[in-house]
């Protein structure tokens, strides 16, 4: 029974650390918003929580909103020093 418990510890350490050291995605949410005014239409791509264009027509707005939804957000270290 103990080899039981052993093995059973040793499997749950083991999915803890595939766990952890598992990359965590960033998510967007993106969104095409249309805003109908008295005098014209507008299209606002929202990506999170911030409004990053506004466009007069769909068809630009959706070319914008299907460039966004296929973009992969990274960041990259370009220099560091420790002093």
């Amino acid at each position: 029974m103990s080899q039981f418990i052993e093995d059973f510890c040793n499997d749950l350490a083991n999915i803890n650390d595939n766990f952890l050291n598992t990359k965590q995605q960033n998510k967007m949410k993106v969104e095409l918003i249309e805003e109908v005014k008295y005098n014209e239409t507008l299209y606002w791509l929202k990506i999170d929580v911030s409004y990053v264009g506004c466009f007069k027509t769909y068809e630009a707005a959706k070319e914008e909103f299907d460039k966004a939804v296929c973009f992969e957000p990274r960041q990259t270290v370009l220099e560091s020093k420790e002093i």
